[in-house]
């Protein structure tokens, strides 16, 4: 059954609604829907007051506009304790705290605005949240990307060494410390040697199949944290050869050669136009060996089916058991890998030596 918000006018221009306590969030299937901005989308406030820019539609007239710093809604799903603005009047001074009526009494900090809109039928909208930080300094950090592990590009693979990198981010990032740690086979993270406290990546180099783990704490200069304050990345560097029958797919012409300068000694190579070789694997992160020289070509990428660009492997030196490429896949699980030979004029040449997974 709908929720009908009772609506009487004790002013000609301001409609009340009658609230209850408790509940959880809901709206009626056929009440308007909407959208808000806090200060034309300002990142904070410095004075406790802000102005909301707001718009509603449905089937009938909007009549009145809730605004609320408490999530608290009643059993229909309605804001309780807000203030009620006529739709269509300019929100230019909403208070962040409201004694008693508010998730936190903090007068600064991050703060959390709730809007609703009422018809005139009396059905409402779902709550609609936006955040804003209230504050005399910048907001806090905040992560835009989380800790993740990478094979270092472009470098050099060995038998018994490889390379990975570990990168985050976070906005804002300038006077920002972010306390890097690595471990090692689940050891005492420490600061690796000659990394600075604001760096955004390190680079760690070893055996393969160590367990290597990234721990990232970012704060500002007014030591402000970001949420959550620390975050972790992880991962173990194995590689698989290319004639690994489990995990690895060929379709066209591959060609077999053999050298103690590849990776397991032995290497596949195409040159026809829509060769393709595909890895299969349960990562995070992925790439593969090849080979760099003057005729070597392009060789076009996709990641769960999914073109993701091409890599030229074109070089004046030719070299072996080089990574010229990697990626980091959102959440670990079931990944592939597709490798599709360009056909580069004059240089087709793709390798497969092995693949790389993190």
């Amino acid at each position: 059954m709908r929720r009908v918000v009772r609506i009487g006018c004790a002013l000609a221009f301001l409609c009340m609604v009658a609230l209850s306590a408790g509940g959880a969030v809901a709206a009626a299937a056929d009440g308007p829907t909407g959208s808000f901005t806090i200060d034309n989308g300002a990142a904070y406030d410095e004075d406790g007051f802000v102005s909301i820019q707001y718009q509603a539609s449905g089937p009938n007239p909007i009549a009145v506009v809730y605004t609320s710093v408490l999530a608290q809604t009643d059993a229909d799903g309605v804001l309780v304790c807000p203030t009620q603005w006529p739709y269509g009047q300019a929100i230019t001074t909403f208070a962040l705290t409201k004694p008693g009526c508010e998730d936190n009494s903090n007068d600064g900090g991050t703060k959390t605005v709730y809007v609703q809109f009422v018809d005139s039928a009396g059905l409402h909208s779902p709550v609609y949240t936006q955040t804003i930080y209230w504050g005399s300094a910048s907001p806090p950090p905040v992560w835009t990307l989380n800790p993740q592990f990478q094979f270092s590009v472009p470098q050099t693979v060995t038998a018994t060494s490889v390379a990975m990198r570990a990168s985050w981010a976070t906005s804002p990032s300038s006077n920002v410390t972010y306390d890097p740690k690595l471990s090692i086979n689940s050891g005492a993270f420490k600061t690796p040697i000659g990394v600075a406290q604001t760096a955004t990546a390190f680079t760690v180099k070893g055996a393969w199949g160590r367990f290597l783990q990234a721990q990232v704490t970012p704060v500002d200069s007014v030591g402000q944290s970001a949420n959550p304050p620390t975050k972790y990345a992880g991962a173990t560097a194995h590689w698989f050869d290319q004639t690994d029958a489990r995990y690895v797919t060929y379709t066209g012409t591959w060609n077999n050669a053999s050298s103690t300068g590849f990776l397991g000694g032995t290497d596949r190579y195409a040159t026809a136009k829509g060769a393709t070789v595909t890895f299969s694997c349960g990562c995070g992160t992925i790439s593969w060996v090849t080979s760099v020289g003057p005729k070597r070509g392009v060789v076009n990428l996709a990641v769960d089916g999914t073109s993701v660009g091409s890599v030229d492997l074109y070089s004046a030196t030719a070299g072996k058991r080089r990574v010229m490429w990697s990626y980091h896949f959102p959440t670990n699980g079931p990944h592939t890998l597709r490798l599709t030979v360009a056909g580069t004029t004059g240089r087709a040449r793709v390798d497969a030596d092995a693949f790389l997974v993190g």
